[in-house]
């Protein structure tokens, strides 16, 4: 060898030798003359990826031949921007497959294997590596002395070692990659099965705008059908910041968009009017169909680049927040929007709260402010609405947060029915001196007053009742309020996460706000 081919054949001896090569204990099938090296470590991968480049120069070195890598050619073009031309680029993570070639590869929860071919070339390669091996390790002996120079292995068979190392590498490099590219298109699927649903809702919405006819409606409907399964999918698969569901079904968007549509005939009807019954339910109404549009939004700009998706749905950033912003909307309107009877129940104790602040200033306040002590006022006035009429709208908000109260889904147990019976009792009382006519309204307003503003509305009811009387309305409002105290108590602990969505939801439609996350112009897979 003349002596740049020798420095370089010596750098490979020395990069071999710091190979951290695994004892035979540790390796899979226990061959100690097997290639098995640590990429675990730091220091393992480090060390490798230095024996990679000292195998590459040498190879150059030597003149050698490079395998044909024309398969390169048909890569996709992320793995083109890794291999640009024919060259060796021998690269670590290749090294570590053929180590690894037997081992399962999980994609959104989907099972992979290498093909058998692709499990062959890995074979021919860790043979090659462990028969360089050898050769260098006779390099080196000579080097050092403790072999004669008449067994070390000649420039001809050394070269040999590389030119079938690389054959091998090229081999398992093109059914690797080859392999991986199938994988990660199968993985995309899903994108792209969204992508093509959006894209015939898109001609359906055309078609519609030019006939309105019952059969396109018909179409139009189950086309978005089709594209809300496909974004639960989605949801289901790369949603892992929340919980991934994927049983929020379109009958959540049309029911939105009935909102909607309801909401703009009453405006239509009634124009001096500054909201219509349905102003709570449009609030949320809103956000299911922004969060729907802007899904569908991100599913055009993403078909103008599906290579640049990440095959693991969950490391696309893009994707997850927009995941995440439609599970959280719908996921509300799954509740409080699909089902009539509550959505008529939300609407009524909105309407009663915006009452209530005409009368007290102080909750405005409090909501405008997300005070804390709004959240404990808020159940408060959610259980004497449903009190006032325990058998009208409220029923349904209680079902739905206190269940156990009603069993069989009927009406309240024992428990409740008393306390039903001492709000009344409570408002008799009080009303009995009433400075007016109207006693219950009176009633209504001290009730209210204490359970907002506390020793405000005692001291307003006792004002208002003869000196004979102050006493038992003294002691009617302080044992209901106890007694509310403690259903309040309980409305928060029963189900708390039940219960922080309802309470974010009534502050949501009192506002007026979106809850709605906001997506910056630049688009991110």
């Amino acid at each position: 060898m003349n002596p740049v081919e020798s420095a370089a054949v010596d750098g490979l001896v020395v990069s071999h030798d710091e190979l951290l090569h695994l004892p035979t204990e540790l390796r899979a099938d226990g061959d100690s003359g097997a290639f098995a090296i640590d990429l675990q470590s730091d220091v393992g991968l480090q060390s490798s990826v230095a024996f990679l480049s000292k195998l590459e120069a040498a190879a150059d070195a030597l003149k050698l031949p490079v395998a044909p890598r024309g398969y390169r050619t048909g890569f996709s073009v992320n793995y083109r921007a890794l291999f640009p031309d024919g060259g060796r680029h021998y690269r670590v993570d290749i090294l570590e497959a053929s180590l690894d070639s037997h081992q399962t590869i999980w994609v959104n929860g989907d099972k992979f294997e290498l093909s058998e071919e692709a499990v062959g070339f890995a074979v021919d390669l860790q043979r090659g590596l462990a028969m360089l091996g050898n050769i260098l390790g006779c390099c080196r002996a000579a080097a050092s002395g403790a072999r004669p120079p008449q067994v070390i292995a000649v420039r001809n068979e050394l070269a040999a070692a590389l030119t079938s190392v690389d054959t091998a590498w090229a081999g398992f490099e093109s059914k690797y990659i080859a392999d991986l590219i199938a994988i990660e298109d199968q993985a995309r699927q899903l994108v792209v099965r969204a992508v093509e649903a959006e894209k015939c809702l898109r001609r359906c919405e055309a078609m519609r705008q030019q006939d309105g006819s019952a059969e396109l409606a018909e179409e139009h409907e189950h086309v978005q059908c089709k594209l809300v399964e496909q974004i639960a999918k989605l949801n289901a698969v790369a949603n892992h910041k929340r919980k991934g569901r994927d049983d929020l079904s379109s009958d959540i968007l049309k029911s939105a968009l009935q909102v909607h549509k309801s909401g703009n005939a009453s405006k239509i009807a009634d124009s001096s009017s500054s909201s219509s019954s349905s102003a709570a339910a449009q609030v949320l109404a809103d956000d299911i169909v922004g969060a729907f549009e802007a899904i569908r939004k991100y599913l055009r700009e993403v078909n103008l680049c599906l290579e640049r998706v990440d095959p693991h749905l969950c490391n696309n950033n893009g994707l997850v927040a927009r995941l995440c912003d439609w599970e959280e909307s719908w996921e509300v309107g799954g509740r409080y929007v699909r089902c009539p009877l509550l959505r008529a129940a939300l609407c009524d104790v909105v309407a009663k709260i915006c009452d209530i602040q005409r009368l007290m200033p102080s909750l405005r306040s409090m909501i405008e402010e997300c005070d804390v002590e709004l959240f404990l006022v808020l159940p408060r006035i959610v259980l004497l609405c449903f009190l006032a009429d325990p058998t009208g709208k409220q029923a349904e908000f209680m079902k739905l947060l206190l269940p156990h109260r009603f069993p069989g889904g009927s009406g309240a147990d024992a428990e409740l029915q008393g306390m039903t019976q001492q709000f009344h009792q409570a408002m008799r009382a009080v009303g009995a001196g009433a400075p007016g006519a109207d006693a219950k309204a009176f009633a209504w307003e001290v009730v209210v007053r204490h359970a907002v503003d506390g020793f405000d509305g005692r001291a307003m009811a006792l004002e208002g009742s003869p000196i004979a009387k102050r006493a038992e309305v003294q002691r009617a409002i302080d044992t209901f309020s106890q007694e509310l105290e403690r259903w309040s108590m309980e409305l928060q602990r029963h189900c708390p996460e039940d219960w922080n969505q309802c309470s974010s939801v009534l502050v949501q439609c009192l506002t007026g706000a979106s809850k709605r996350q906001t997506f910056s112009p630049k688009f991110q897979v």
